[in-house]
Formats: C-alpha cells, sequence, structure tokens
C-alpha cells in the first residue's frame, strides 16, 4: 500500500534552484535553418540566442526582472514547467480536492466574488500549512500610513491571492487599473516565517486561470515590510475608461521584500 504524504512533512518549492538565463534572440540566417534542417531540429518561429542578458538565481532576481520588463514571458514558462516536474509540488497538490470546489474556480474566472467570507471558509477547510521559508509573489499596492509612507505591516481582510509567478503577480496587480490608479506597483516576494494560516494550491489545469499557479491564503496573515527598492521609473500602466478608450502613463514600479507572519 503506497505511503501517504504527511502535511507535517511538506518542504519548500523554489523554481529559481534551477537558475534560468535570459537572453536576447535573433531570427535564423538561411545558413542556420538549413543547418537546422539537416539536424533535424529546425521547427517554426525558432530562435537563435545571441546574447545573454541576465541569470536569475532566486525569487528576488526573478521580481526585479519583471519589474524592469513585464514583457518576459521566459520566466512563466520556466516556472510552470518546474511546477509540472516537481515532486513536492504534487505533494502539496495530493492535499486539495479534486475536482477543485466550483466557488473556488468561479472565485479564479470571475474575480471578485461576491462572498469573500464563502472563499475564505473554503481555504481554511481545504487548505494547507505552507511550509516556512517558501517564497511567493503578490502583485498591488503596499498600504500607506496617514504620512503617505509605507506601513511597516498589515493584516489582511480576506484572502490573500499568492503566485509562485511574478509576472502573473505583477498581471493581478495590475488587472483593472488598478496599478495605474494608485501610480505605482509593488512586486512583493513575500517570505513565510509562521505557518499559522492555511492556503488553497490551485491545480494547473483546471479552469480557465490554472496558468496563474496560485496559492490563495485564509483571512488574517500579518504581512510585514523589511525592505523597498525602486526597480523602474517608468513602468508603462494603462487603464481603459471606455470600450475604444485607453489611457496609459508611466508609474514606478518596486520590489518589496515582505515576510509573513
Amino acid at each position: 500500500m503506497p505511503v501517504q504524504p504527511d502535511k507535517n512533512q511538506l518542504k519548500k518549492i523554489d523554481p529559481f534552484s534551477t537558475p534560468l538565463e535570459i537572453w536576447d534572440e535573433r531570427e535564423p540566417t538561411n545558413e542556420e535553418v538549413d543547418y537546422l534542417i539537416s539536424k533535424g531540429e529546425w521547427r517554426p518561429f525558432i530562435k537563435i540566442k545571441s546574447k545573454l542578458n541576465s541569470v536569475l538565481k532566486s525569487a528576488y532576481d526573478a521580481a526585479k526582472l519583471i519589474a524592469a520588463n513585464k514583457d518576459e514571458v521566459s520566466i512563466d514558462h520556466h516556472v510552470i514547467s518546474y511546477l509540472n516536474k516537481n515532486t513536492e509540488y504534487n505533494k502539496w497538490r495530493s492535499f486539495m480536492p479534486y475536482p477543485t470546489p466550483e466557488p473556488l474556480i468561479y472565485y479564479q474566472e470571475d474575480y471578485p466574488p461576491e462572498d469573500f467570507e464563502a472563499i475564505n471558509s473554503l481555504v481554511s477547510k481545504y487548505g494547507i500549512l505552507i511550509p516556512e521559508g517558501q517564497v511567493l509573489f503578490h502583485g498591488g499596492a503596499w498600504p500607506l500610513d496617514k504620512l503617505g509612507e509605507m506601513m511597516e505591516s498589515f493584516l489582511t481582510d480576506r484572502v490573500l491571492s499568492t503566485s509562485f509567478c511574478p509576472r502573473i503577480a505583477l498581471n493581478n496587480g495590475e488587472w483593472m487599473g488598478k496599478a495605474f490608479d494608485a501610480g505605482r506597483i509593488d512586486i512583493m516576494v513575500i517570505t513565510i516565517k509562521n505557518k499559522n494560516k492555511k492556503a488553497f494550491v490551485f491545480s494547473l489545469d483546471e479552469g480557465a486561470n490554472s496558468h496563474e499557479m496560485e496559492v490563495l491564503f485564509e483571512r488574517g496573515v500579518q504581512l510585514n515590510l523589511i525592505g523597498s527598492s525602486t526597480i523602474n521609473m517608468k513602468f508603462k500602466s494603462c487603464k481603459s475608461t471606455s470600450a475604444s478608450s485607453v489611457n496609459c502613463k508611466f508609474i514606478v514600479a518596486n520590489v518589496l521584500h515582505v515576510e509573513m507572519m
């Protein structure tokens, strides 16, 4: 009889433990196309690596790159490929119900939900305690105090969406013009320091938004700001103002070092 995973023995998952190389790419020359065909390696839209720009070795490296260039999709591919092959991720998912409860699927596909409390209850019922040291991402605007300074900490009053991927977190932070209205986007690199709140680990193959690689925490987590760095002073952010009109402007993109207590 197979041994069942132990919820108390789960380990952290680090997609960037395998470094990701970011390259400039170009179209192949005719000679290179001929060579690739002769080797049986040619395929449509193939690109030739021309210059190594950076090597991402940590979640913080990835967040900084996305703050500088939000169109770098290779991070998405790297993270989801890592998760699909990762046995520890499969252990996390083994504790989730299958299929995913419909209200949670609807939460992902039609946000915001009518009842945050119902979503919170499902996370509390089915969630697991995420291992200490795990790093996840959240995109949004860190709250400010009355003087306009970043607060040292705050307690979440509803479920908190995080992702294994910084670009997904950034996209969620921009959704519906949120970053445009705030005048900034904060990519939060969150390290779990105290596993006292449960989280629901979404599937990679259920629902239209399964690509978000989401880990959803129940309400009441404390987030402490450890540090903040401004990465991009000209981050282009847009907001749809009507069916045919979009306003864009440059805002600030920050990367925040945050601890979840």
